[in-house]
C-alpha cells in the first residue's frame, strides 16, 4: 500500500497527464480537442465524482487456460 503523501504526490503529477490523454481521446473520436477534459475539468476537487484508486492485480502463475481459471473467467463474463 502506498503512503498517503506518496498518493498524493503520484496523483499531482498524474492528473495532468490524464487529462492530456483525455485530449488525445477527444481529437480520436473527432471531438472537439476539450471535450473530454471538460468534462473532467473537477478533477481532484472536492466536487469531483471520479476517484482514482490503487489496485493491485498479483500475477498468475500458471496457464490462464486451464480450468481453474477458465471457470473464474467465464463468471466474470470474459466467455
Amino acid at each position: 500500500m502506498l503512503s498517503r503523501p506518496l498518493y498524493k504526490k503520484m496523483r499531482d503529477l498524474l492528473a495532468p497527464l490524464t487529462l492530456r490523454i483525455l485530449e488525445a481521446i477527444s481529437v480520436s473520436l473527432g471531438l472537439d480537442r476539450n471535450f473530454l477534459p471538460d468534462l473532467h475539468k473537477k478533477l481532484l476537487t472536492k466536487g469531483n465524482r471520479s476517484d482514482m484508486r490503487s489496485l493491485y492485480y498479483p500475477a498468475i502463475k500458471g496457464d490462464i487456460f486451464s480450468k481453474p481459471y477458465c471457470e473464474k473467467m467465464k463468471h466474470a463474463g470474459f466467455f
